[in-house]
């Protein structure tokens, strides 16, 4: 991978993608896989504990454990 990931929880695959929520480094990133190497893309930061992750539509949803709350991000092109 192209950056340190830490703590990865909930991963989903979709339109070639993997995104991940990261509870140990406290953000959403998107994976995109190419062999045996990984680019990682940042989405969203400055989260408490994500631990879930679905890609609906152009939505992903996410859950941050910490503070019990369900929050959404615009899917990223």
């Amino acid at each position: 991978m192209d950056q340190p990931v830490s703590g990865p929880d909930g991963m989903r695959a979709a339109n070639g993608k993997l995104f991940v929520a990261e509870n140990g480094s406290g953000q959403i990133a998107a994976f995109t896989v190419h062999g045996d190497k990984a680019s990682v893309k940042v989405l969203k930061d400055g989260l408490k504990t994500p631990t879930a992750i679905e890609p609906a539509g152009d939505t992903l949803w996410f859950s941050e454990r910490a503070i019990g709350k369900v929050e959404s991000i615009r899917w990223p092109k």
